[in-house]
């Protein structure tokens, strides 16, 4: 049974009281018809790489998708070669060991709205030495 059905309305009062006035809001049905289609067209590229990761926000703010076992504390790490930024884990109980390089546990790779192209790599940022274990 449908939503409507069980609330005692028809197709056509949901269409009348609920897509009609979204439609005005977008000028006519046919500019509302075609936002809802771009926002599936949308929906059926970013599924595959939405797909069992979890949208985060960066204290930088930068937005992505990173895996769901991201932590508040991990780290987004551009690493060389690598095509994609990747989630890194600080080792606390590790220690370090060559020449007092930290030691990272790897997450998994990441999405970051403005970091995907290269452009980090004009931003005079810190580079880093450490172990991934």
């Amino acid at each position: 049974m449908l939503l409507y059905e069980i609330a005692g309305l028809s197709e056509d009062d949901i269409t009348r009281h609920v897509i009609m006035p979204i439609a005005q809001k977008f000028g006519s049905l046919d500019a509302y018809l075609e936002a809802d289609q771009q926002g599936s067209m949308f929906a059926a590229a970013m599924g595959p790489h939405a797909y069992k990761r979890t949208f985060c926000c960066t204290k930088d703010g930068y937005m992505g998708l990173v895996p769901p076992e991201s932590r508040v504390s991990d780290v987004v790490c551009i690493l060389f070669r690598m095509q994609t930024p990747v989630i890194l884990r600080k080792i606390e109980d590790g220690g370090s060991w060559l020449d007092g390089e930290a030691q990272y546990e790897l997450i998994g790779e990441c999405y970051m709205h403005g970091m995907m192209d290269g452009e980090m790599l004009n931003k005079g940022l810190e580079r880093t030495r450490f172990t991934l274990r």
